[in-house]
């Protein structure tokens, strides 16, 4: 087991970016048109989840996320 010390904004932004990969793994079509990413896209807790993401993203407290080298990209 690892341990990592992360502060909260890290913690956050590496929740996001579980969401996000697990959102990517879902979003193959379903019934009818929609897509599960429509779906996801249609609440708006994870529509809020986002733009928090993007707020990060903006302010500079998240740079770009590196699947393969995920600790190092998280600052």
């Amino acid at each position: 087991m690892i341990t990592v010390k992360m502060t909260r904004a890290e913690y956050e932004a590496y929740l996001l970016y579980l969401k996000g990969i697990e959102v990517m793994r879902n979003a193959k079509k379903g019934e009818g048109e929609n897509s599960l990413l429509d779906e996801y896209l249609s609440d708006p807790v994870n529509v809020k989840e986002i733009e928090a993401g993007l707020e990060d993203i903006k302010a500079g407290r998240i740079s770009y996320i590196d699947p393969d080298n995920l600790w190092k990209s998280i600052r």
